[in-house]
């Protein structure tokens, strides 16, 4: 069996819709947001760090739904949210192919207008391509015509999924262009809240189109909820279908872990992997358990059980690895991390030192690398209180450091690196 078969276990990355085989503990949350989804125009998911909600929408969700009941438009909101969405809406629109899976035999779906029910006879049918409209043209549309544009042209009720929403109340991104000539006078606080209103103004109109079927999911982490407050009074409707992902029990937590390794036993391309000994798994959910909440995060989980599959040892009668109680007690949750982070922190400032040099291709590499030591680490310091919980500052009070005045960094370089950071999960948000 060759080394190279792949860890069952995700790591880092969320799940998507080609992992349902090895997705579990989730069943329940997936039919109750479906429903939720059919019967509201807009929907608010919610959550702590750590509870799969990406997961359980480009995962669960994703296989849920028959293709053609929908046509999801996953969001992230980058450097303004409303410049997204008309981007996702053209990345979607422009596709050459669709996806025409048939809807099982066995569906009981009933179609929710007359547009839906005609899109489930002639689903399948392309535009020619010479017929669709450029970027440009469609970009320079006003939204309401865009959606239209993009409804008219699959025949499918469109659900806008804003996924990560708090990144609209963390991330300034406007910073980034503040050291231009043309921005010199630009009020940064009053750009960014006007991408806010704008937002809010554009899903009020779209959550009330009548020509066709929109759906709005807001996908967020809890503790930012209260920051809806403005965004609610331009619609009031924002919190009445709201759906709080829970942390997983220890024992729903446990049956992942158990299902995880059976799957890895079943398909080719994954090495199996056996936990042996009576009590291994309930002395993993202790190593891997907050001490302050007695909660389980399933990203600790997920880097915890890839740490493990590193260091099992292969058996090789059976061509499997194995972990067992041993190897656990050999890895505290501490030197896992700390490992991790150290790791990760590495990866970032080989990327930061990887941009200066595509922006200046003659500056010296021993010279940037020297620039670029322990900013990561620095950052992360300063975002981060004695007693390791999160503290907020934003990217000025970051940059006044003396650190950061004596390596000469940018706004804009502050910026890559905090993205850079939260995309790798060592920082969750910012401000």
């Amino acid at each position: 069996m060759p080394d190279e078969l792949k860890s069952p276990f995700k790591f880092l990355d969320s799940f998507v819709a080609e992992d349902i085989d090895r997705y579990f503990g989730r069943d329940k949350e997936v039919s109750e947001l479906y429903k939720r989804l059919r019967s509201n125009r807009v929907s608010l998911v919610y959550g702590a760090s750590g509870t799969g909600k990406t997961s359980l929408i480009q995962c669960g969700l994703f296989n849920y739904f028959e293709s053609t009941e929908w046509l999801p438009i996953m969001v992230r909101r980058s450097d303004h949210i409303l410049t997204s969405i008309s981007q996702s809406l053209y990345d979607t629109y422009a596709k050459k192919s669709v996806n025409t899976e048939k809807v099982s035999d066995n569906s009981s779906l009933i179609p929710e207008t007359e547009d839906e029910e005609l899109a489930s006879l002639n689903w399948g049918e392309e535009d020619n391509a010479e017929n669709l409209l450029s970027e440009e043209e469609f970009i320079q549309m006003d939204m309401a015509e865009q959606f239209e544009t993009l409804y008219y042209h699959f025949y499918r009720p469109i659900y806008l999924i804003i996924d990560q929403f708090e990144e609209l109340y963390t991330i300034n991104p406007h910073l980034a262009s503040a050291d231009k000539k043309e921005d010199k006078n630009i009020n940064i606080r009053q750009k960014w809240k006007k991408e806010q209103i704008e937002f809010y103004q554009q899903i009020r109109s779209i959550s009330s189109y009548d020509k066709i079927v929109v759906k709005i999911l807001i996908v967020m982490r809890e503790e930012w909820l209260a920051y809806l407050n403005t965004f609610e009074r331009f619609l009031p409707s924002l919190f009445d279908n709201r759906m709080r992902i829970e942390k997983m029990s220890d024992q729903k937590i446990s049956s992942v872990i158990q299902k995880t390794i059976s799957f890895s036993k079943k398909k080719n391309e994954f090495m199996p992997v056996d936990i042996q000994g009576e009590g291994t798994i309930d002395t993993i959910l202790e190593t891997i358990r907050d001490k302050k909440d007695l909660s389980i995060d399933l990203i600790d989980m997920q880097i915890y059980l890839q740490r493990l599959f590193e260091q099992a040892d292969r058996k090789k009668e059976k061509k499997e690895k194995i972990i067992n109680s041993e190897l656990v007690k050999k890895n505290t949750m501490e030197t896992v991390l700390g490992d991790f982070i150290q790791q990760q922190l590495q990866l970032v400032e080989k990327a930061l030192v990887d941009k200066w040099k595509k922006d200046d291709p003659d500056a010296s590499l021993e010279a940037l690398k020297k620039k670029a030591d322990n900013v990561p680490l620095e950052i992360l310091f300063l975002l981060t209180t004695d007693s390791g919980t999160k503290k907020v500052l934003d990217q000025k009070a970051i940059l006044a450091h003396r650190f950061f005045q004596n390596r000469d960094l940018k706004e804009e370089d502050l910026l890559f690196c905090l993205e850079k950071m939260q995309d790798i999960k060592l920082i969750n948000a910012y401000e």
